[in-house]
């Protein structure tokens, strides 16, 4: 049974608060589960709530809906509307509670700062990454019409990291580098979390999304990508997107222990 998220977050959580995925199963026949497994951490969070059985269907492939979703970036934000690809994950929202003031978030492939002026609308100390020089100024100029501070850093992350320090929280959302995932392990203090979100091979049998293999994760991938930090709680789930389309997405929250 693979399980799809059917709720919806209008806005980004705000501190203090905390908001649950409401999942509805799909049918998935006989399929045999994957081998991998999204273990929760008994010590942060319930474990019969958490876990996440993950399970192969890259065929099940769900009926498109009659209308995508649109949301609000947040309760102040002077733009009616965002589709899937601007606004905030909702793996972002689910888990915003990691984030508080004063609380230090490393961006990384932050395009234009959905995820970057999310939390920094939290209170974080946000740095965001990226080498488009058109996003990042366009995120730049997102973040003074909210009078948000955001430092913006032009580097490309396929060549020498610039020294951007430890982070308690580190973003990674549709920015996948197998190559690199040590690097963005460093980044993070002991103690700091990562989440991390992509999309999964399967998405190339819904018609739009990334098409190369480098740039699509597993079913079952993601928690030895991680490795060594240790899963908090993940899913591999489809979400409804805009324009009655689907999205394969692997979400994981992991922690660095040491």
């Amino acid at each position: 049974m693979l399980e799809v998220a059917k709720a919806s977050v209008n806005q980004a959580a705000r501190p203090g608060t905390r908001s649950r995925a409401e999942i509805a199963p799909i049918d998935d026949g006989d399929r045999q589960p994957a081998d991998g497994r999204f273990a929760s951490d008994a010590g942060t969070r319930d474990a019969a709530a958490d876990d996440e059985q993950v399970k192969t269907a890259s065929s099940q492939i769900p009926d498109c809906g009659t209308s995508g979703r649109i949301h609000f970036l947040s309760i102040d934000t002077p733009i009616p509307a965002l589709g899937f690809e601007q606004r905030p994950s909702y793996w972002f929202t689910a888990n915003a509670g990691l984030i508080r003031p004063g609380v230090r978030v490393l961006d990384l492939a932050c395009g234009s700062g959905r995820h970057a002026i999310a939390a920094a609308q939290l209170g974080a100390d946000v740095v965001a990454v990226d080498k488009d020089a058109a996003k990042i100024r366009q995120g730049r100029d997102d973040a003074a019409r909210r009078r948000l501070t955001i430092r913006w850093v032009e580097a490309d992350l396929e060549a020498t990291w610039p020294d951007l320090g430890q982070f308690d929280v580190v973003l990674v959302f549709y920015y996948l580098d197998r190559a690199r995932m040590a690097r963005v392990v460093e980044a993070l203090r002991p103690g700091g979390h990562l989440l991390f979100e992509t999309y999964l091979e399967v998405q190339r049998q819904l018609g739009w999304g990334p098409q190369k293999e480098s740039h699509l994760l597993k079913f079952g991938e993601a928690p030895a990508l991680v490795a060594p930090l240790v899963i908090v709680h993940g899913r591999e789930a489809f979400e409804p997107a805009d324009n009655a389309q689907w999205a394969a997405v692997s979400s994981v929250l992991a922690r660095r222990t040491k």
